[in-house]
């Protein structure tokens, strides 16, 4: 699928900012999936619900709502603080048993 595939495809309900499909670097060869912006978020809506499991060109497509990079990046460096976190917790009570405190 080329990006202008992509464009049109979604140009059926509103209007298109841009159209992206991710490519290998090396091969120049699609990755098998893209990112699609459009201008009014509920013509976005109608396109996901409506697009969605649909086939093109032989393949069905899944279509969702992309997440932020920095949504994710936030969400993995919340993860990883609960994480030292509970490093730090269980460091404590080992400190604490191994002292016959408890």
């Amino acid at each position: 699928m080329e990006e202008e595939d992509l464009k049109k495809i979604f140009e059926e309900y509103g209007e298109v900012v841009s159209a992206k499909v991710i490519t290998d670097k090396f091969t120049g060869k699609g990755k098998g999936f893209g990112f699609v912006e459009m201008a009014d978020e509920n013509q976005a809506l109608e396109a996901i619900q409506a697009l969605d499991g649909n086939e093109f060109e032989g393949r069905r497509i899944r279509v969702n709502e992309a997440i932020e990079r920095e949504a994710v990046v936030a969400a993995a460096v919340e993860m990883v603080e609960i994480a030292v976190v509970a490093v730090v917790l269980t460091v404590h009570v080992t400190v604490i048993n191994s002292s016959g405190l408890m």
